[in-house]
This record gives structure tokens, C-alpha cells and sequence, in this order.
């Protein structure tokens, strides 16, 4: 007699005097494929668990590298633009084209189809060429979520952005006596201390992003006082590690 039941197997077996009942674990046969699958996937558990800290490290310096060409070329050529056109245009107090940093514009492609039917992200000059790129690289600092690296550019980022918004609310004709910072200024200097302020912000944040690059990437320069002594990103050496 014989039953089978969750891998036990009873088996009768007949002796001299009486009948003994033996009941017998055996195991579920196990396919080679299942097996090996096994195997492979504790080996990539057990390789995770032991990557070795360079690893790791080499992953977040590509990623990091990747971000400063992407990003940190583009604030670069942002920095460019802000000090050769938006800083002219507030000296000469020529207010259209100070507002014309702020208008939003379409950044579809020729002949879009988001364009023709009025779906096309629309972003301002300073938008693209500056508040993105700059808040995008500084989230390459970013440790363990966000980290002191992160936390320092992103206050800077945003210091730069609040002076941005004072400088076109002055060039739109806003009362200037919406900020204590204005107080006793004239339309002009008004305009110029925010751009101003707005330079200090940039070169705050470029000095703690260039203290944090790997020794490889070319440091981006800051905004001097005397801008006739200013650089355009075009003038500077691009090699790759070329120090400034």
C-alpha cells in the first residue's frame, strides 16, 4: 500500500512478523533552468551587497561629469549673455529690452506641431538660459538627497532668481518702494544694484560648484567687477582640463 501526499510517501513494507508503515520525506525535483536561475540571481545579490565604495564613486563622478557638460556649458553660456546684453540694456536704461529678458517664447522647434496648435512650452531668455541650467546642475551636488553642496546653490540660485524678478518689476515702471532695497534709488540705480546683486548670487555659486568639481573639469570663471575685463565663454581655453 502506498499514498502520496505534500512530498510524504507512505510505504508498507512486510516483515517476518508484522507490517511496518514507513513514511518517506522526498524532495520535489528541482529543473536544472530553476537551479541556475537561483544561482544567478544570489550571485548579482551577493556582487550588490559587496560593491566596493570606487564603484559607486565612479558611477556618481560620470554622472557628474555628464551634468557639467550638459548644464554647467549652458549657465556658462547664460553668464555670457547676461553680461554682455541684460547688463548694457540696464545701463543705458533701455527698459524694453531689459523686459524682453522676461518674455516668454516658444521653445518648440520650426514647424512644430505643439506650436500650430498652441501646446508649445513657452519659457523667458532668462528662463533658458539661466534659471534652468543653473538649478538643474546644482541637483548634481545633491548627497544622500540633498546635501549641504545642494542646499548652499540652490539658496544661491534662488537669490539670483529674486533679484532677477526685482530687476524686471523695476524696468516695468513697479513703484520702487515695493523693496527696502530701493529705497532713495533712482530708476537706474535701482535697476543696476539688482543686477548687481543678482552677479554676486551667480559668483557665489560658481565658487562653491567650481570648490566641488573634480580636479579634471575646467573651472568656470566669475563675473569680475570691472567688466570691461570680462571674458565671453568663446575667448576662454575649452580644453578638457584646462585650469583658469
Amino acid at each position: 500500500m502506498a499514498f502520496v501526499s505534500h512530498g510524504w510517501h507512505a510505504r508498507t513494507e512486510r516483515g517476518s512478523s508484522a507490517a511496518r508503515v514507513c513514511m518517506v520525506h522526498e524532495q520535489p525535483a528541482v529543473s536544472r533552468r530553476a537551479l541556475l536561475g537561483g544561482c544567478v540571481a544570489a550571485a548579482v545579490a551577493a556582487a550588490a551587497a559587496v560593491s566596493p565604495p570606487e564603484a559607486l564613486a565612479d558611477r556618481d563622478l560620470m554622472t557628474a561629469k555628464r551634468s557639467y557638460f550638459r548644464y554647467a556649458t549652458r549657465a556658462e553660456s547664460g553668464i555670457d549673455w547676461f553680461v554682455t546684453d541684460l547688463y548694457p540694456a540696464v545701463q543705458e536704461q533701455k527698459w524694453d529690452a531689459v523686459l524682453d529678458a522676461f518674455a516668454p517664447r516658444s521653445d518648440a522647434r520650426d514647424n512644430s506641431k505643439k506650436a500650430e496648435y498652441g501646446i508649445d512650452r513657452k519659457v523667458s531668455n532668462m528662463q533658458r538660459f539661466l534659471f534652468d541650467p543653473l538649478t538643474i546642475w546644482a541637483q548634481s551636488f545633491a548627497e544622500k538627497g540633498t546635501g549641504p553642496n545642494f542646499r548652499y546653490l540652490a539658496s544661491q540660485e534662488k537669490e539670483f532668481e529674486e533679484q532677477m524678478d526685482r530687476l524686471r518689476r523695476i524696468a516695468k515702471g513697479d513703484k520702487l518702494d515695493f523693496s527696502k532695497q530701493n529705497a532713495g534709488l533712482s530708476r537706474q540705480d535701482a535697476a543696476l544694484d539688482a543686477w548687481n546683486k543678482g552677479r554676486d548670487a551667480i559668483n557665489l555659486y560658481l565658487a562653491r560648484a567650481n570648490a566641488n568639481l573634480s580636479r579634471e573639469l575646467r573651472r568656470l570663471d566669475s563675473i569680475p567687477d570691472d567688466l570691461s575685463t570680462y571674458k565671453t565663454h568663446g575667448d576662454r581655453p575649452k580644453a578638457y582640463g584646462t585650469f583658469q
